[in-house]
């Protein structure tokens, strides 16, 4: 239980540090250079050694962190990956976002990222986060914001306004009433600027020198343990950061073997992962080519690998809800702290098979680790994930894993703190 409460906090640490996929993975970067991994950048030489440890980041948002093997005088170089995410269904303020509609209060326009549950977005009190591109001697220069501190809140309708919003549900307008409130213009003269004004401050620079950001609301609200014991857990972006953190965790801890041992965090599977920095990208399978080819192997030997290769797609999946038992397969009722999921779906949406699946459950068979199998009710469509998308470019077998939560996509989701423990203990297990 020890070894379970340290992990779970260094987790949630881990999460309520990350505000955006930018802070998550500059915090990984952090993680793994403490931990003796090498960065590696395109514009310098890569000098690759056995048993070598590295990683390398692509446009602050991606990362692929890896263990190479104790040789590289092998006819065949397996690899074994996991994969996972570092976005999270969030509102994100669009270029030159403040509004001054009415005439009493500033409000930030917004766009919807992903597929959050809207309305947990109201009367939570929410900060901003996200990457800045700076002017600096004539060069372009990307830097991390955090306003930390609670700046703007969603206001509810109050229900004497709203009167059958109990029986009705509500409705939302995203363009009218997602506009998170910052400011007074009749005590604070409405300034277009205003936003600008405060990145600049945040980061010392003048405000002429920020030429466009990325930023997103969250809410500053720290994740944390719930129930007498501890039992479950209460925090913003278990989905993915969950999973994310776990990946990377176990990678410390792995030693180098015969195979490359890869944790790899990608951008954008929210909105379909289609992108230069999503799973679904060219960069993936040329990234790991360029390993084969330091390495000293050829694009054949490359090829070669994909069939032997093995891929663990890492997302989280939907628990068993007592208040909403029809929503879940009437056979197969993942519960909370009953272990990781092994995810399925024959349309492909995970990539799981049964060779795949097999191997999984050997391993916790093996390591004395619980498992769960998941389906959707027939009726219900669910979500899909990286696994079909990275496994169809790699041509490697892949099974769809991950942990069994509630309120997915809530700002703040709720899942059990035995089961994030144990999937950790599987993922190193995995990279054993």
């Amino acid at each position: 239980m020890e070894n379970q409460k340290k992990f779970i906090n260094s987790m949630l640490s881990f999460i309520n540090k990350s505000p955006s996929q930018f802070h998550a993975v500059k915090h990984a970067c952090d993680f793994l250079s403490d931990a003796g991994f090498t960065q590696l950048f395109n514009n310098k030489k890569w000098n690759l050694q056995p048993s070598g440890k590295y990683f390398f980041c692509n446009h602050d948002s991606e990362i692929f962190a890896f263990i190479l093997p104790v040789t590289f005088d092998q006819d065949t170089i397996q690899f074994k990956m996991i994969g996972s995410h570092t976005d999270s269904p969030v509102l994100k303020i669009k270029p030159d976002g403040m509004m001054n509609v009415e005439d009493s209060m500033v409000k930030v326009n917004t766009e919807v990222y992903g597929g959050p549950i809207l309305y947990t977005w109201f009367d939570r009190p929410l900060s901003v986060a996200g990457r800045v591109a700076v002017s600096t001697n004539s060069k372009i220069e990307m830097k991390l914001v955090d306003f930390e501190k609670p700046i703007a809140v969603i206001p509810s309708v109050a229900i004497h306004l709203n009167r059958d919003v109990n029986e009705k549900g509500l409705h939302i307008v995203n363009q009218k009433e997602l506009l998170p409130v910052i400011s007074l213009s009749e005590i604070e003269k409405f300034d277009k600027n205003i936003l600008i004004d405060e990145l600049a401050k945040n980061i010392g620079t003048d405000s002429s020198n920020i030429l466009d950001y990325e930023l997103n609301f969250y809410d500053t609200t720290p994740g944390c343990t719930v129930g007498i014991n501890d039992n479950f857990i209460s925090s913003a972006r278990l989905d993915n950061l969950s999973m994310f953190y776990s990946s990377i965790e176990a990678l410390c801890h792995a030693s180098a073997g015969n195979e490359i041992l890869i944790a790899a965090g990608f951008n954008h599977e929210e909105v379909g992962s289609a992108t230069s920095t999503g799973a679904a990208s060219g960069f993936v399978s040329a990234f790991i080519e360029q390993l084969y080819h330091e390495m000293g192997k050829s694009r054949a030997d490359f090829l070669r690998s994909g069939s032997e290769s093995f891929i663990l797609s890492a997302d989280l999946s939907h628990a068993y809800h007592p208040n909403y038992s029809d929503k879940t397969d009437p056979v197969l009722k993942n519960m909370l702290n009953a272990g990781p999921v092994i995810k399925y779906n024959y349309s492909q949406s995970y990539a799981t098979d049964a060779e795949s699946t097999a191997q999984i459950i050997l391993l916790c068979k093996k390591h004395n680790l619980k498992y769960q199998k998941n389906v959707n009710n027939s009726d219900v469509r669910g979500g899909s994930t990286i696994g079909p998308k990275i496994s169809s470019l790699l041509g490697c077998n892949c099974v769809d894993i991950g942990v069994a939560v509630l309120a997915m996509h809530s700002i703040r989701e709720f899942g059990g703190s035995c089961d994030f423990y144990q999937m950790y203990c599987l993922m190193s297990a995995y990279f054993e």
